[in-house]
């Protein structure tokens, strides 16, 4: 079988390798088998291989390349020559790739390039060190590179200074590490000759002897003979033990006052006296480190901790990156997965959840967490008789789940962590974690070097030689680590990429820390304006042209000159050119711009419901919960209450509602849809007031409510059942959107191009700021139904769109209402979005995730939704369950930007299946829907609660004929 197996893999095409789970299918044997032959033959997993396949691939590319490439160019190029990778697995293979030594070898040893020896160092001096991980013990914490760099630069300080080291206090909460790190100073101790390879890491848990000083004394010191009744021997402590060596104190809040003072002598001087002995004092060469999760000055007495100069604080798993948290996760599947002996598959969800749940115990916490979920699965996995512990939310601890309901905080780095499920085998290395270089320095740098290392070895360089060929390549490699580092820590901002190039985004990144430092917080938009200004200025600078000055009155734009002038030799920086000096102007213009943009930012409009009787608080939390958010609010009149009670409590709402841009009023009937005027007059907020109040209405309301910037306004028109309010018209002038930059050619342009690919019939305007009447001479020659642009020109009576909104999605909805391009001039039915291809009858699912991945899978294969629509539903369903009755499901996305087409896909179950909260569900329809899209909804309410249409779907046997029941 061994020979079969090394045949099939021999023989794999090396751009698409197999795992062990298709070889296993082939062979006929299970995956962990494969595993074990594989492993013994010497031949690594399928992404190893690929990796390396990948990386031969990448330098034979870049050697014929004229001239560099970006890494999504190079991506491109490897998916022609038929790899399926992504361009964040080409980037790391870029910065890993190494000639390989003489013969060829697919495989080449990694031989440890540094050794520390004892016999490095002597008393006084400090020894050399290396930033090599191979040879660091600290290199073993999770956060080496990362969050923990300074605490571990300050160990590594207390144990080589001079002569001794020096005693240590580490600070933290349960759980964050601190005995690992106390161990991880011994072996560093060891390791560079501070203590000898006999010396001992001796641990004492003070909250042992809390109430007993007598016996705490006889531990640590050790005892007479005969200095107490039975005492019938000499005895040594602790300290004795620890001589030469190190002595840990945990817990050492637990020391009674008494008990503290007891170590004073030992801590000056180095000596101490047995229990029971009075002559001349003993000594010991014992470095103290001391660990204790309470606040140092109400539990250590002051003479204490002055007598402990090195006081370390480590932090908590909050304060910890997400990418180290993903790495700790990696190290605890595969020590769970080797205990067990049994191969760990997680799901991406679990992982989510994994990272962003709250851990009061810190990492000691995530860790049990870890073991209680893969016993969990282990029992299944016995009972079941399987070969795997298939690790879903199902086998998530509740605290754990809820984690995915905070995944909209950090979608975008949670994308870059994660590309699929994680799977370990019994004494595999788990998958490197996709951590960004903007957290830990690259491990593809220690492979470098390690096989760097081995390829000067093998051509006979001294060890002299070869470190100083290392440390140059190291030194290069770190540099531009570093420089990654520091214009790579906020992530990049959603659709930006798609409209220009990185090298812009990372340049404008690096501009916007300079403004910051300058002017304390900038709004978020400055990056988009820079980036895209970037970019057409180096587009003018290839055609030879460039623009003019704007000759700034130095007064009044001192503090913004003086930001620009450093900021743009940041860019030059990153950039490696030179931009002519009048971009010193362009970008002091965009600050003063967007610093005046953000004093006038624009909050949203508020949500009221109005009706008699219990019927609006109903409406309400329907509306809040199915969208996940709690912006509306509801006033029910009881039947005996007098208008006048109805109306101050009314008038109380719209004041707790409003943030600066009216209030929308839904109200039923009666005298409640005479409260808006009345309000407004007492109140002076602008309201507007809508004779309607089913569910549907109330769940359209809030829905572009929501949307950032608009208008009371812009939110009335097209509501349902209501008349939309006419717009003035501008003498049958044409009707447009005006994009806008400084210059009104390169930013403009691309903002056009980008609108028009999204709304083909929308005339598109482009014009600059610095053009002198042209904006008011555009808004008499057309009807302007907004502005979309970097910087807000202020136009009377044009609603403005910033860019980066129309760019993430909710700007680009907002656009279509105001130019009134939505997708039909009539409200869409549901007949009109059905797609058989997506109903699916006599489903039979194991569980409630099956079933969801299933329908997602169908609306992303199908156009319908974007990437990461799973995740979403899955956020959304944790928040709380989207259901139209206690059979009829109606899961969707909590972020509608991730819609790109009106769609429903929908399950009808062979059977029931729990779905939450004590329901069972036997449909499933998940939502794809826009803001337009409310009479759908109104549909699929009816559909749900009427039982003869629902039993024809559940007896529908095709496709076909489900279609022709919804069709109806």
């Amino acid at each position: 079988m061994e020979s079969r197996i090394k045949a099939l893999l021999m023989a794999e095409e090396s751009k698409s390798p197999l795992t062990d789970e298709e070889v296993a299918q082939r062979v006929g044997l299970r995956r962990d088998q494969v595993t074990l032959i594989r492993q013994r033959l010497g031949i690594p997993e399928s992404r190893e291989r690929l990796r390396q396949a990948l990386i031969k691939t990448v330098t034979r590319l870049e050697s014929l390349a004229p001239e560099p490439m970006s890494d999504r160019e190079l991506a491109r190029r490897c998916r022609q020559e038929g790899f399926k990778v992504s361009r964040q697995l080409v980037s790391r293979c870029r910065c890993a790739k190494v000639k390989l030594p003489a013969g060829g070898s697919d495989n080449p040893r990694h031989v440890s390039p540094f050794k520390v020896t004892a016999s490095s160092a002597t008393v006084y001096s400090v020894p050399k060190l290396t930033s090599l991980a191979s040879a660091n013990p600290f290199s073993r914490l999770v956060g080496f590179s990362g969050s923990l760099k300074s605490v571990i630069e300050q160990a590594q300080a207390a144990v080589l200074y001079p002569p001794y080291g020096l005693h240590t206090l580490i600070l933290g909460p349960t759980g964050v590490g601190k005995s690992e790190l106390a161990k991880a100073m011994f072996e560093f101790a060891q390791a560079n000759g501070r203590i000898s390879m006999q010396g001992r890491f001796i641990l004492f848990n003070c909250a042992d002897y809390r109430e007993n000083p007598q016996l705490l004394v006889s531990q640590l010191f050790g005892v007479a003979k005969g200095a107490y009744t039975g005492a019938n021997s000499d005895r040594a402590g602790l300290v004795e033990q620890a001589d030469g060596g190190m002595l840990f104190l945990d817990e050492v809040h637990c020391l009674p006052a008494n008990g503290q003072e007891i170590l004073y002598q030992l801590l000056d001087h180095g000596t101490f006296h047995r229990l029971g002995e009075s002559n001349l004092p003993r000594k010991a060469q014992v470095i103290i480190v001391a660990a204790t999760t309470e606040d140092i000055d109400s539990s250590l007495l002051l003479p204490f901790r002055r007598r402990i100069p090195m006081v370390i604080h480590v932090p908590s798993l909050k304060q910890r990156l997400l990418g180290e948290r993903m790495e700790f996760l990696h190290k605890s599947f595969a020590k769970e997965a080797a205990r067990t002996g049994m191969p760990i598959e997680v799901t991406g969800d679990a992982l989510r959840a994994f990272l962003l749940y709250e851990s009061p115990g810190n990492l000691g916490g995530l860790m049990g967490d870890v073991q209680v979920t893969c016993a969990r699965a282990f029992v299944s996995s016995v009972t079941r008789g399987q070969g795997v512990m298939s690790i879903g939310i199902h086998s998530l601890p509740a605290h754990v789940a809820s984690g995915l309901m905070r995944t909209s905080e950090k979608r975008r780095e949670l994308e870059e962590l994660i590309q699929g499920d994680l799977k370990i085998d019994p004494g595999e290395q788990p998958v490197k974690p996709l951590v960004k270089a903007t957290y830990v320095m690259p491990n593809e740098i220690y492979e470098y070097i390690e096989s760097r290392y081995g390829e000067l070895l093998a051509e006979g360089l001294t060890q002299e030689s070869i470190y100083e060929v290392l440390y140059e390549d190291l030194e290069e490699r770190l540099n531009a680590f570093i420089r990654r580092l520091k214009v790579g820590t906020d992530e990049e901002p959603q659709g930006l990429a798609t409209v220009v190039d990185g090298q812009f985004v990372r340049a404008a990144t690096a501009m916007v820390a300079v403004a910051k430092d300058h002017f304390g917080a900038v709004d978020e938009r400055l990056l988009y304006c820079l980036a895209m200004h970037l970019a057409a200025t180096i587009d003018r600078i290839k055609e030879g042209r460039c623009l003019p000055g704007l000759q700034l009155p130095l007064q009044e734009y001192r503090r913004e000159l003086e930001s620009a002038k450093k900021m743009v030799a940041v860019a030059e920086i990153e950039l490696g050119l030179d931009l002519p000096p009048e971009e010193i102007d362009y970008v002091a213009f965009y600050l003063r711009s967007i610093h005046r943009g953000t004093e006038n930012a624009q909050p949203r409009v508020g949500v009221v419901v109005l009706s008699h009787g219990r019927v609006a608080g109903a409406m309400v939390e329907v509306a809040n919960r199915l969208l996940g958010i709690n912006h509306s609010r509801a006033v029910e009149m009881t039947l005996d209450e007098p208008p006048e009670a109805a109306l101050v409590r009314a008038r109380q709402a719209v004041l707790d509602s409003d943030e600066g841009r009216g209030v929308l009023i839904l109200a039923d009937m009666g005298s409640l849809v005479s409260f808006g005027p009345l309000i407004t007059e007492a109140t002076g907020i602008a309201t507007r007031v809508i004779e309607r109040t089913d569910t549907v209405a109330v769940i359209d309301a809030v829905r572009r409510a929501m949307l950032p910037g608009a208008s009371l306004d812009e939110i009335v028109i097209g509501l349902p059942g209501v008349k939309p309010l006419a717009p003035l018209a501008k003498h049958s002038a044409p009707k447009a959107v005006l994009a806008v930059c400084i210059s009104g050619e390169g930013t403009a342009l691309r903002i056009k191009d980008f609108i028009q690919k999204e709304i083909p019939d929308l005339l598109v305007l482009t014009e600059g700021l610095v053009s002198h009447g042209g904006l008011g001479q555009l808004s008499e020659r057309y009807d302007l139904a907004a502005v979309v642009g970097t910087v807000d020109p202020g136009l009377p009576g044009v609603p403005f769109v910033p860019f980066q909104e129309v760019l993430s999605g909710p700007g680009m909805i907002r656009l279509r209402v105001l130019t009134g391009n939505t997708q039909s001039s009539k409200p869409l039915r549901l007949k009109n979005i059905l797609n058989p291809d997506l109903l699916l009858p006599q489903v039979f699912s194991k569980n409630k995730e099956n079933v969801l991945q299933s329908l997602a899978d169908l609306m992303i294969s199908h156009g319908y939704a974007s990437a990461g629509y799973l995740e979403s539903v899955m956020e959304r369903e944790a928040f709380g369950l989207a259901v139209f009755s206690s059979r009829f499901a109606v899961p969707h996305a909590s972020d509608p930007t991730l819609v790109r087409r009106s769609g429903v896909a929908l399950a009808v179950l062979k059977e029931p299946l729990s779905w939450g909260e004590g329901l069972t569900i036997d449909v499933v329809c998940m939502l794809a829907l826009t803001v337009s899209d409310a009479e759908i909804v109104y549909e699929l309410s009816d559909l749900a609660n009427r039982p003869e249409r629902l039993e024809k779907l559940y007896t529908a046997k095709s496709r076909e004929e489900m279609f022709q029941v919804l069709s109806r």
